[in-house]
């Protein structure tokens, strides 16, 4: 009898202990069941998260290693080319690649620097200018660095293939169209958060310049010639490096900058100048009294602090400056004659000017155009065979080429649409 008690103890903790496992089991599969749930309703916030992008602190630099590019550093009186590339290698850390028509091994940067000041850099029969911009806009793109460089001369030129197919070799000049749409192709995929700095600077050149035909050849010998920093990058660091630019002694001396791909639209919150016979209701209307005369002017206040330098201009705003009257409560919005207008820049504000007699009962708005510096029409040249001649240093194609880049600003107009209303 004791060891038949002791044979059914033993079964039933036997019969318990696989009731346990089995209940354990089936525990174990509902809660993967719950936890397969709550990581399916937590996906999209994850992917939400993973779509801000994180941009490293780093940066890329190429040195565009076309013959064309030779000159520069053969020049025995002139360091601003190596001082330029030199400063840019050690602001962040940087990774530096020869790049003609593809990317080259990466080069530590003391050595990329002994390259250039010993002159051992092996030079490429052509280059291509759209893949290093779409290199560029890649690395940045995926995150895996902050900021890319292009040391370039700027010279738009298709393959040598082409060139040599083309009719009396003229490939660079009948088809600059399709040129600046490849360029335009390769910006057009960066993410919404990255501009486009552009720089120029001037350097002795001594050597060989290669004309458009790719066979016409041009020798200079310690002559002023333009070359240019194209960074593409996170916006806050190319932001960074525009103020920069502006300070560092190795870097401010420059020709020209542009950026591409800022914030816009710019807002500059004009708001009336408050005189005798104006004033502004609850409803922030502005009331204009009898004793404005129809062909008195009145003057509106805006900020101009968010634009480039270059647009603060009496010039630019004559040129590119649009006002905009509805001349009835419910009518289309018409476009004021210039004749109407008046511009003063003061600084940081602006004072607009329009007659009276269009505003009383209605409603104005005012919009600014995007036009490029003047700096980069007069830098280009559309026939290097007589470059020789020109009394200013210009580049082959570079306006054609900027065009291309500055496709990454695809509005019209650089201002935010502020209507103000009348009674």
């Amino acid at each position: 009898m004791r060891y038949f008690t002791l044979l059914v103890w033993v079964a039933c903790l036997l019969l318990s202990g696989c009731g346990s496992s089995s209940s354990k089991g089936k525990e174990t599969k509902e809660n993967s069941i719950i936890t397969d749930k709550i990581s399916e309703s937590t996906l999209p916030i994850a992917d939400s998260i993973r779509t801000v992008p994180i941009y490293n602190n780093n940066a890329v630099l190429y040195l565009d290693c076309s013959h064309s590019m030779k000159g520069y550093i053969n020049t025995a009186r002139d360091a601003k080319f190596k001082n330029v590339i030199s400063s840019l290698l050690y602001w962040v850390p940087t990774k530096a690649y020869l790049f003609d028509t593809r990317e080259h091994p990466e080069v530590p940067r003391d050595d990329f620097i002994d390259l250039i000041n010993t002159r051992k850099i092996s030079w490429s029969d052509e280059s291509d200018l759209t893949q290093m911009i779409a290199s560029m806009v890649r690395k940045v793109n995926d995150g895996s660095t902050g900021i890319s460089y292009l040391i370039t001369d700027g010279i738009m030129s298709g393959s040598n293939q082409e060139v040599r197919e083309s009719v009396d070799r003229s490939f660079n000049i009948t088809s600059r169209g399709t040129l600046t749409a490849r360029i335009a192709d390769a910006v057009s995929s960066c993410n919404k958060d990255i501009a486009i700095l552009l720089i120029k600077y001037t350097s002795n050149f001594t050597g060989k310049y290669y004309c458009y035909t790719n066979i016409d050849q041009v020798d200079f010998n310690e002559v002023q010639r333009p070359f240019y920093v194209i960074a593409i990058g996170n916006r806050k660091l190319i932001k960074d490096l525009a103020e920069r630019t502006e300070k560092d002694e190795l870097l401010r001396d420059n020709h020209g900058m542009l950026l591409l791909g800022d914030e816009r639209p710019y807002d500059l919150s004009l708001r009336p100048r408050i005189k005798e016979g104006l004033s502004l209701s609850k409803d922030n209307q502005i009331i204009m009294g009898t004793s404005i005369r129809p062909d008195d002017y009145m003057f509106f206040n805006g900020n101009l602090s968010s634009l480039p330098s270059y647009m603060r201009t009496p010039e630019y705003f004559e040129n590119n400056g649009e006002v905009y009257i509805q001349y009835s409560q419910k009518g289309k919005f018409a476009k004021l004659d210039a004749q109407y207008i008046s511009y003063e820049i003061d600084g940081e504000n602006l004072n607009l000017g329009v007659q009276s007699k269009f505003l009383r009962r209605n409603a104005m708005y005012f919009k600014l155009k995007n036009e490029m510096p003047r700096w980069v029409e007069m830098s280009s040249s559309d026939d290097d065979t007589n470059i020789k001649q020109s009394p200013v240093p210009t580049t082959f194609n570079f306006k054609y080429f900027v065009g291309g880049l500055a496709r990454i600003d695809k509005d019209e107009y650089v201002t935010k649409i502020d209507t103000l209303r009348f009674k």
